[in-house]
């Protein structure tokens, strides 16, 4: 059973009752197509495109577009245990360095 309403701002939430596995991973599936289909969309509005964002960068990192920034930001902390450096090396292209005046 699905359920869906307009907040005042706008913005519309689904709720979803599950009643076993099945259910469980179709809402999954469907809650994945949908945040996927945020990255393709044009993003008019400011909220649009912070969730068409996060989609990419739960994407990039994780494989997963259903993330929010919380998500992400606890497993890169979770990532970052006992690390020394940075996750991600600098990429430092001649390119970049010329854009930065660098070069």
């Amino acid at each position: 059973m699905t359920s869906s309403e307009q907040s005042a701002g706008g913005s519309w939430s689904l709720t979803f009752t599950l009643v076993g596995e099945p259910q469980l991973q179709a809402a999954r599936d469907a809650w994945r197509a949908y945040a996927v289909a945020t990255i393709e969309t044009p993003a008019p509005l400011a909220a649009t495109a912070s969730q068409r964002l996060t989609a990419q960068i739960g994407l990039a990192l994780f494989n997963d577009p259903t993330l929010d920034l919380m998500q992400i930001a606890n497993q890169l902390a979770r990532a970052r245990t006992g690390s020394q450096g940075a996750l991600l090396p600098e990429f430092t292209s001649e390119a970049m360095e010329a854009r930065h005046g660098r070069s």
